[in-house]
């Protein structure tokens, strides 16, 4: 890390993508900020901000947690009618960035965390996301039941 401040001490993941199968790169941050917390406390005094890590943290966790649904319905876990939603969203944002480049990079830069998920929901990408469900994939669904 060049160009870093003086005294500057580095936990966790810099670079992390989302995926509860492979791991959980803030998750693990957050994990490493908790031990490291506890050392501080144990051998130095300066531990304030702890406390305000964690409250930001959790938002930028559950971001990440509302983009893993699709893998843990595809495991076989229950989910609630409103996680569905989000499901079928997620998988129809995945299957039109197969075609459509613009969207391709907002899913990549929102699943690696850097935007936040409201990026990605745009009036322009509902369009394409009901075009796409209204058209394209029950034509695809009708020729394949054929």
């Amino acid at each position: 890390m060049k160009g870093r401040p003086k005294n500057l001490f580095v936990v966790g993941n810099a670079y992390c993508s989302f995926d509860p199968i492979f791991g959980q790169g803030l998750s693990v941050a957050a994990i490493q900020v908790s031990i490291l917390q506890q050392i501080l406390k144990k051998y130095c005094k300066a531990t304030e901000g702890f406390d305000s890590y964690y409250r930001e943290a959790e938002k930028i966790i559950q971001q990440a947690l509302n983009l893993s649904y699709a893998e843990a319905s595809q495991s076989g876990s229950k989910i609630d009618y409103i996680n569905r939603i989000k499901h079928q969203m997620i998988i129809c944002l995945s299957e039109i960035s197969t075609y459509d480049t613009e969207m391709l990079e907002d899913l990549i830069e929102v699943m690696h965390l850097n935007k936040p998920v409201h990026k990605i929901l745009t009036y322009k990408n509902f369009k394409k996301m009901l075009n796409y469900y209204l058209f394209i994939r029950r034509k695809f669904n009708e020729n394949r039941n054929q």
